[in-house]
């Protein structure tokens, strides 16, 4: 009832996917930004998320990401860290307290209503696979696949290792809804302490090595 929940809240307030401020056909999804602390179900995901990881709240992203996946629906595989080495204006990306690089170190994501083909989460590297140039959606047997059919309630997938560096390897990939519709929703975690959002509002439009938006 929880997951049940969670949609039917955040569905009138679905909202085009962007990429860097744009739309894109890497990624055509719906989705909401909700308030954890706006109704008691989203402060109940953020209380879990905290008791699994045992990281401190004040750690978490601000708002809790609910997202809808139509028929056909995808996200091209993509990151949830910035690579410094990619950005020329790094002072964009710096925590204002500690002057450190602020980054995404783990994702929770919830797996609020399952499709009844395709949707599943692809991460195409998990075995030390190269990027997948030129089939950011293949969604095949390289890697591995995760979805909610199973019974599955949320997977946990870092960004860094607990050294802080990133791990290249945490590539992944929303697969293109066959049948039904996929609902989700990110429940995101810092490498430090947020506070004041440190993170810019309009990142600049800088595409990765390999020619994929991040983020």
């Amino acid at each position: 009832e929880l997951l049940k929940d969670v949609v039917r809240l955040a569905e009138p307030r679905l909202k085009r996917s962007l990429t860097e401020g744009e739309a894109s056909s890497i990624r055509t999804s719906e989705q909401a930004w909700m308030s954890y602390g706006a109704k008691p179900d989203f402060q109940r995901l953020k209380d879990l998320t905290e008791e699994a990881l045992r990281i401190p709240r004040n750690y978490f992203e601000q708002d809790l990401q609910v997202l809808r996946y139509l028929k056909g629906q995808l996200y091209d595989a993509h990151r949830d860290y910035w690579d410094p080495r990619e950005f020329p204006d790094t002072e964009r990306f710096l925590h204002p307290q500690s002057g450190t690089w602020n980054m995404r170190h783990a994702t929770v994501l919830w797996f609020l209503q399952s499709p009844e083909a395709g949707g599943d989460t692809w991460f195409p590297r998990a075995h030390g696979g190269p990027v997948p140039v030129g089939e950011w959606t293949a969604c095949d047997d390289r890697g591995v696949k995760m979805g909610g059919r199973n019974g599955t309630i949320a997977i946990l997938f870092y960004s860094l290792y607990s050294n802080g560096l990133i791990d290249e390897f945490s590539w992944h990939c929303g697969c293109p809804v066959q049948e039904g519709v996929k609902w989700a929703a990110n429940s995101w975690v810092w490498n430090q302490p947020q506070g004041t959002p440190p993170f810019v509002t309009r990142r600049p439009k800088r595409k990765s090595p390999k020619g994929r938006s991040e983020l």
